[in-house]
């Protein structure tokens, strides 16, 4: 799965459901491949595994790292990573997600 930043030598690890918790942009990328550039929403994942702010839904943690969030009545599922994000030169938590119908979502915690 493609995730928002290139690979910087990050290792899948652990995420912490503490650090997932928070405010993200996300990128809706679709199924269809066009030359159409997809505008960033603005999402928190609320401490109540609740998902608000352009989209609302809810959202879990499983295993180490693994994500689940349903929003608008569509479940994406993948993993949360710890990625290096050179536009703020640290680390930031990121996800990447893919429906059961194709569709790619991308997060990057703010």
């Amino acid at each position: 799965m493609v995730a928002p930043y290139r690979h910087a030598g990050e290792i899948t690890e652990r995420v912490e459901r503490k650090d997932v918790i928070g405010d993200y942009e996300v990128i809706d990328h679709g199924s269809e491949i066009t030359a159409e550039i997809n505008m960033p929403k603005n999402i928190v994942l609320e401490k109540n595994n609740k998902i608000s702010g352009d989209m609302s839904g809810k959202w879990k943690r499983m295993g180490h790292n693994r994500a689940e969030l349903e929003m608008d009545g569509q479940t994406f599922e993948g993993v949360f990573l710890n990625q290096y994000n050179p536009n703020e030169g640290r680390y930031v938590i990121t996800f990447t997600l893919m429906s059961l119908d194709g569709e790619a979502l991308w997060g990057t915690k703010k």
